[in-house]
């Protein structure tokens, strides 16, 4: 139903660690007693452990997909990711950042070096975290980021919840994993105020391409044009 909120209820296995998320916490000065992590919603109020608590425990069954394919989609990378979705996340957000290639053109008249980021500004970063912090995790499904030669695609299980695509374009909030997201902001991988998405937007200002929506009812695909594809069978225009 609609009020049932899947990262509250309890989770299965009870036998759960958490020596990476301690290890992130401790990096941020986050207390992790038991006190804090009912205040963060990894322990209900009878003292089990959350379906939240699991998916950030050393336990978790997370998986997340990352590929990268050449022209006739063959796999030149295939990952996946599996844990602590804390540390899928860092994995993931690791990886993409090295296919983010920087192309270089020197002009003729000034002799000036231009470049330009495959994907500009903080748009892979966001389009990344959006995924991870509005999956549906009820789904079992896996969140999933393709680099083809002209884009990258990045796929997550949950359409978007209770809002229109126009509404989330402009900066609108709403929350299917409002605990994750307190801990994501608290851990200052995200900013908590609904621009993630203009912020993409934004990244893009003046370049021809621009990055592509396409919500379901079950899943959400957001692609982003490589700006350094040319077209012309190259992969790029990296010198």
């Amino acid at each position: 139903t609609r009020k049932y909120s899947y990262e509250e209820d309890v989770a299965e296995k009870q036998n759960l660690t958490f020596r990476f998320v301690n290890d992130i916490c401790d990096e941020n000065h986050i207390p992790h007693e038991e006190r804090s992590l009912r205040s963060l919603r990894l322990i209900d109020k009878d003292g089990k452990y959350t379906n939240l608590a699991f998916m950030l425990s050393d336990q978790s069954d997370i998986v997340v997909k990352l590929a990268k394919y050449d022209r006739h989609l063959n796999f030149i990378t295939k990952k996946e990711f599996k844990g602590s979705l804390l540390k899928c996340l860092e994995n993931v957000l690791d990886v993409a950042s090295t296919f983010n290639d920087v192309s270089a053109i020197i002009s003729p008249d000034s002799w000036q070096r231009k470049e330009t980021v495959s994907y500009p500004g903080s748009s892979l970063r966001e389009a990344i975290l959006n995924a991870f912090c509005h999956s549906n995790y009820f789904i079992r499904s896996n969140i999933k980021i393709e680099f083809f030669d002209d884009k990258v695609r990045i796929t997550n299980p949950g359409g978007i919840y209770q809002a229109t695509l126009e509404q989330i374009m402009e900066g609108v909030q709403t929350y299917r994993n409002p605990a994750l997201v307190n801990i994501l902001n608290k851990l200052h991988y995200i900013e908590n105020f609904g621009t993630g998405i203009p912020r993409i937007l934004q990244a893009y200002e003046g370049f021809p391409r621009q990055p592509e929506w396409n919500p379901t009812g079950n899943f959400f695909m957001v692609t982003l044009p490589n700006q350094n594809y040319s077209g012309n069978g190259d992969d790029s225009r990296n010198d």
